[in-house]
């Protein structure tokens, strides 16, 4: 028989609420460096930059507060879907990094019933989602007030951001009532307003949440949320330390490494391919600079640079590409073919660095590379990468001394707990505790 209680002891001292999830959204959403990232959209959006405009022009707090009307039916309309009787959880994931998290939770514990719903705002037209608008029409005057005092104090995306955590948390909580008693939420984020929308709508029906972490924590982040899921499944202890030492993890801990088996470093002596990945608030002249090393250091290699997989923060790179034979730009393209195809692979403060050394090659980190806090993961202070100043023909010698350091695994396993070790045992742990919480039936003896 599974023993739940271990988890259900943990369960209590702390649980979502919908205070809980518009303060985390509001902490994230107003940080210098989301800031940063709506600038950087809205420069290159042309119907975002006007619809703000429109917003910090509008006058009248009225016309204010019906935008944020707007978009609260707009995300009421985008979240469709009804639970099937035998459905034990109801998941949400916005982007692909999470709906590959959600997806491995279901190959984890195939016999449960898991509802993956990807908000599209194609949904608004079927007839359920019109009627799920109306009756949120229905309900605004009841958060009338919030949305006046989010429209004084906030701009436009922090304003819509908080203000569409009412929406899910409204939306879900039906979801939730029309569905089985038992159905618990599975989120791959722990700060989007969807996913905290969806977990305090749990929570506020006593039902189980399950977090599963798709991402490294930014351990010099200005604001780590914290975790009150009544499970979580972390890469690593590292994942949870963090949690722990910047803000509040009240959780029973499982942990099952990033996905995929782990490949032996590979420290290639020959540079062919040496790939830039991208992550937001990319600094152009840096990408220039270090093709241009790279060219001097090693005339016939070639240079693969990864954007963004969201094409909202992608960085027009014709230019350099023009001017660079042997450079090639990809977006969207799986990440483990581009990583493959370099023997080197340069980063920021990107959290595609773990993914990169899971899968077997070296990373230098440049935090010039993008706007960032310098070190924002974690990365280099805890000894995870080196930095790099520049690229010359010592570097791919300087990162396989690095690599090969005996202590450098026993830090690579603190973030992912698969690396080196036998993956099925991680597993197994998992789904039994997940087991616990989404099929509580005792299994046969």
């Amino acid at each position: 028989m599974r023993d739940g209680s271990k988890i259900r002891q943990t369960t209590n001292p702390a649980r979502y609420t919908l205070g809980h999830a518009m303060f985390i959204v509001r902490q994230i959403e107003t940080s210098a460096t989301r800031r940063a990232v709506f600038e950087e959209i809205k420069a290159k959006n042309r119907i975002i930059r006007w619809v703000d405009r429109v917003y910090a022009t509008g006058g009248p707090l009225l016309v204010r507060r019906l935008l944020l009307c707007i978009y609260i039916l707009k995300c009421v309309g985008a979240i469709a879907g009804k639970a099937p009787p035998d459905t034990n959880a109801i998941a949400i994931a916005n982007f692909g990094n999470e709906v590959h998290t959600v997806d491995r939770i279901k190959a984890l514990v195939p016999t449960v019933s898991i509802l993956l719903v990807r908000p599209s705002i194609r949904n608004a037209v079927k007839p359920a989602q019109l009627i799920a608008m109306l009756r949120m029409i229905g309900a605004i005057p009841r958060f009338w007030f919030v949305l006046g005092q989010l429209a004084k104090r906030y701009d436009f995306m922090p304003a819509c951001r908080v203000s569409s955590t009412l929406a899910y948390y409204w939306r879900f909580g039906d979801m939730l009532d029309a569905g089985p008693e038992a159905m618990a939420a599975l989120t791959a984020s722990n700060y989007s307003p969807e996913a905290v929308g969806l977990s305090a709508a749990a929570h506020q029906r006593n039902r189980k949440v399950i977090y599963v972490n798709h991402a490294p924590v930014p351990h010099n982040s200005p604001y780590v949320p914290p975790v009150f899921a009544d499970i979580s499944v972390f890469y690593g202890d590292t994942v949870r330390e963090t949690y722990a030492q910047r803000s509040r993890c009240v959780t029973h801990p499982v942990y099952v490494g990033l996905p995929d088996a782990a490949q032996e470093m590979v420290l290639s002596e020959k540079l062919n391919r040496v790939g830039i990945f991208l992550t937001a608030l990319t600094r152009k002249e840096t990408i220039a600079c270090l093709i241009s090393e790279i060219r001097l250091a090693h005339p016939d290699a070639q240079v693969l640079i990864r954007h963004h997989p969201v094409s909202l923060l992608e960085t027009d790179l014709s230019d350099l590409v023009e001017n660079n034979p042997g450079t090639t730009v990809t977006i969207g393209s799986p990440l483990s073919e581009d990583i493959a195809a370099c023997e080197a692979v340069i980063c920021g403060n990107s959290g595609v660095i773990l993914n990169t050394l899971h899968a077997g090659r070296p990373v230098a980190y440049v935090p010039e590379l993008d706007e960032l806090p310098q070190d924002y993961n974690g990365f280099l202070e805890s000894g995870l990468v080196p930095r790099l100043e520049n690229w010359g023909v010592g570097t791919l010698a300087t990162l396989g001394s690095f690599y090969r350091e005996p202590a450098w695994q026993d830090v690579m396993i603190g973030y992912n707990a698969s690396y080196g070790q036998v993956s099925g045992a991680l597993e197994q742990q998992a789904r039994d505790c997940l087991l616990t919480v989404l099929d509580p039936r005792p299994s046969p003896a």
